[in-house]
């Protein structure tokens, strides 16, 4: 990978948003935790705690950060007829 063009900067969005969705991942995870010890759950719904607000708040994060690699990645691949991704797929 560092021999691609940007390969600095492509490598930070992707360390970024691979981060950013772990910790993502590990604010739900506790959040769920909270809503099933604590009863947490009214009319089909979790209780939103600040666990909830963090992930959701990680999760933005990483969505930008995917949104920037995949277009970084978008440039090297059709300059140089590689398969293009989404910044879903990352």
């Amino acid at each position: 990978m560092d021999k691609l063009p940007n390969n600095a900067k492509l490598t930070a969005e992707l360390t970024k948003a691979w981060q950013a969705s772990a910790s993502a991942d590990n604010h739900y995870a506790a959040w769920a935790d909270q809503s099933a010890k604590d009863k947490g759950c009214k009319h089909g719904h979790a209780r939103r705690t600040p666990e909830a607000a963090q992930g959701d708040r990680a999760s933005g994060e990483a969505t930008l950060a995917k949104k920037q690699a995949a277009g970084l990645w978008n440039a090297i691949a059709g300059k140089y007829g590689l398969t293009k991704r989404s910044s879903a797929q990352l």
